[in-house]
């Protein structure tokens, strides 16, 4: 269960320390987020205005420690395992090749790092396809957004998801198994329960992992197999 750990009690976490993982975001500062020591304004590369986020730079070992920081402050609450999501954020460099490799570099080296410093816990990523023949055997688990259907923050809209990038996410899935990694698929849908579980029918037909939710989150997610 992927929880935000800030929002919850820590007794989820004690009682049920395996099956609990903590969300880390790894490619970007939250500036919301009350934490001991504030972040550097050195470590922002440009702004995420769509969730009102900043880009973070990778590459200085001072934000890395940071992270690093907050994942032991987690351990100590009691969790063990840990879900790093915004794992593609610093694509956003992407027309200056130089530093996006830089990034890049930066971003297998931290994994390796919390592999190293937590060889025991799960660790399942959101993305990070590109970098996968590096850390596969660091991490459990790849997570992606939208097989089937997704949703657009921008528009607040739920649209399919065209059968190109499917097939290029599926073929990266399918990779990601190959080295024993779980895949696991969130997909969006304001539909109801019973349709949100024929979307997660279809995807564990893929043999991938189905988690289907709304678009912000905030609903309990459904599987292929419909809850009473």
């Amino acid at each position: 269960v992927v929880v935000e750990a800030d929002a919850i009690d820590d007794i989820y976490a004690l009682r049920y320390p395996e099956k609990m993982v903590a969300y880390l975001s790894i490619g970007e500062i939250e500036p919301w987020r009350k934490t001991p020591t504030p972040y550097n304004k050195s470590w922002v590369i440009t702004e995420n205005k769509t969730w009102d986020s900043l880009i973070a730079n990778l590459s200085k070992s001072a934000y890395q420690d940071f992270i690093l920081k907050r994942v032991a402050r987690l351990y100590k609450r009691g969790y063990r395992n840990f879900f790093l999501d915004t794992m593609d954020a610093y694509h956003i460099t992407r027309k200056d090749k130089k530093l996006f490799k830089k990034q890049q570099k930066a971003l297998v080296s931290f994994i390796h790092k919390l592999h190293k410093k937590y060889p025991n816990s799960k660790l399942i990523i959101n993305r990070g396809f590109e970098i996968l023949d590096q850390i596969h055997n660091d991490i459990n688990a790849v997570v992606a957004e939208s097989l089937f259907s997704r949703y657009n923050n921008n528009t607040k809209k739920y649209t399919p998801v065209p059968k190109a990038d499917r097939e290029w996410l599926l073929a990266n899935f399918k990779k990601a198994q190959k080295y024993g990694l779980d895949a696991i698929s969130i997909d969006y849908s304001d539909g109801n329960v019973g349709k949100r579980v024929d979307i997660a029918k279809k995807i564990k037909k893929l043999g991938i992992i189905p988690y289907i939710t709304d678009g912000l989150l905030q609903h309990q997610g459904d599987c292929e197999i419909e809850r009473i």
